[in-house]
């Protein structure tokens, strides 16, 4: 008696479908989260390995038969298939262990965000050689000829200018204008003991709340130096 089940149809389509572009083997990948989303790879007899565009909606069709009929709870369905030895190994993922997947996998993320951050505070926190006097009195004249300024869209981090009165200003900047001053030097002799006593540890805003800011795009004794030059 002729087998006519889902398996067997929907394995004969993954078979004839690989064996066209001269595959040995392959992987269907389909979530069933919302909308059906399919992906099938192939892997060629040069070594070579190609994704098939063309899904058809008959294949659609044919995971939803097999599906029904053997566990209509399946979150995820993996096809792994080997020609050479007719062999098609079928793996579901249900729901619940998707979900359980998925949440495991934020909490193992934001551990390593953590960690990234943590090492990332501790890195900077060493850099705490002040800028000195020398290279404040520089930046100083320079920011007579320009602001130290990034520009580009929405945030741009924090930056130096001189201010239509003459005072020194030290403010976040935002489509490369400062839009908030953070500190107001009325001369430049305040401006100048100021700096001179910072660091890159002391500029890198680790006192924000939010740690988006931390280490975004700050002034630090390169960003100085290299203003210094091209003035």
């Amino acid at each position: 008696m002729q087998d006519h089940s889902p398996l067997k149809a929907l394995n004969e389509y993954l078979q004839h479908k690989l064996e066209t572009t001269h595959c040995t083997g392959g992987r269907l990948e389909c979530r069933m989260t919302g909308a059906l989303l399919l992906t099938l790879s192939g892997q060629r007899q040069d070594g070579k390995s190609m994704l098939f565009w063309d899904l058809e909606r008959p294949l659609k069709k044919l995971i939803d038969n097999y599906l029904n009929s053997t566990d209509p709870d399946a979150a995820v369905l993996i096809i792994d298939i080997d020609l050479s030895d007719n062999k098609f190994e079928y793996h579901h993922i249900s729901r619940r262990e998707l979900a359980a997947r998925e949440h495991q996998e934020a909490i193992e993320k934001k551990k390593e965000e953590e960690r990234r951050l943590q090492d990332m505070v501790e890195r900077i926190r060493r850099q705490d050689t002040p800028y000195g006097r020398e290279l404040a009195e520089k930046v100083a004249d320079a920011l007579q000829h320009g602001p130290l300024f990034f520009s580009h869209r929405d945030y741009c981090g924090m930056g130096l200018e001189v201010g239509t009165s003459g005072e020194y200003l030290y403010g976040e900047v935002f489509d490369g204008g400062m839009i908030n001053v953070v500190q107001h030097f009325p001369d430049r002799a305040d401006f100048v003991d100021w700096l001179a006593a910072q660091s890159n540890a002391s500029m890198a805003m680790l006192d924000a709340k939010e740690t988006w800011y931390w280490n975004n795009q700050v002034i630090t004794r390169q960003r100085l130096e290299d203003f210094i030059r091209k003035s």
